[in-house]
């Protein structure tokens, strides 16, 4: 399915299932398989704002700061990478909607971390 893609466009995969069932622990034990460099564990639950995805736009105060999230996108752009994204059913829906859009086609990406 994934051979047809290009190399660079984004891949976004979810593993849904009810609490209990090991997707937490799945996605930490990526981390391992995958090395720290091309891997990033994101809890959503603590995603209440855009802001808290992608940073502060200039000039506000800040805004130089990146969220982890944002840097490790910053610092792998253009290279293939695994972002887990944990319990993403709980991020609000305009943090939802931003970090879609984004991945979408990828493109995005650069104007959100501007």
């Amino acid at each position: 399915m994934h051979c047809s893609r290009p190399r660079n466009a984004p891949s976004l995969h979810t593993s849904p299932g009810p609490p209990g069932h090991g997707k937490t622990l799945i996605g930490r034990h990526m981390q391992r398989i995958f090395g720290e460099a091309s891997y990033h564990f994101e809890d959503c639950s603590k995603l209440h704002h855009v802001i808290n995805l992608w940073g502060a736009p200039p000039p506000f105060h800040k805004s130089e700061q990146r969220p982890r999230f944002a840097e490790f996108l910053v610092q792998r752009s253009g290279e293939r990478a695994v972002v887990v994204l944990d319990e993403a059913e709980k991020m609000e829906q305009d943090v939802a909607n931003s970090l879609l859009s984004v991945m979408q086609d990828g493109e995005g990406i650069a104007c959100c971390l501007r």
